[in-house]
């Protein structure tokens, strides 16, 4: 059964009855946290995402495509992160018939255990501040609804 709707809603109903708005206040929460976590390590952490992702590939290389599949983003949005990154010397491109391969540099190699220890801290925080049960509970319930309620 569905939730009953308000008759004469308040404006905070809308706020804390609704997904976008909830679901956009505890990304903003973690964010924060997040960009704290990563303060040190000199990259955002979605751009962190990105070189632990081409870390892990065979080759250390991918497409735009290919990552963008794996963290579940837009392609243009993965191609804006490269950019900086490129910037920074830490990926680099090539192209290659009509793909266009991104390779870790090694500058970016170097960053991966401290990027592994702005996750660790990110948890941390994450943990400290919602309970680090009631944290996995949320994160579980979160992948479950995005995988159409299958775990």
């Amino acid at each position: 059964m569905g939730k009953k709707r308000v008759v004469d809603p308040k404006l905070s109903d809308y706020f804390t009855g609704c997904l976008y708005f909830t679901a956009g206040s505890l990304f903003r929460r973690v964010d924060r946290l997040a960009t704290e976590a990563f303060r040190h390590v000199g990259v955002a952490p979605s751009h962190a995402f990105v070189l632990m992702a081409l870390a892990e590939t065979p080759g250390r290389t991918a497409t735009a495509s290919q990552l963008a599949d794996a963290m579940t983003l837009d392609r243009s949005t993965v191609t804006r992160l490269i950019e900086r990154l490129e910037n920074e010397h830490l990926v680099s491109r090539t192209r290659e018939g009509r793909n266009t391969w991104l390779t870790i540099q090694p500058s970016g190699l170097k960053l991966i255990p401290k990027i592994h220890e702005a996750w660790h801290e990110l948890y941390r925080r994450y943990s400290e501040v919602f309970g680090e049960l009631q944290a996995e509970a949320v994160n579980q319930e979160i992948v479950k609804t995005l995988n159409g309620g299958k775990t």
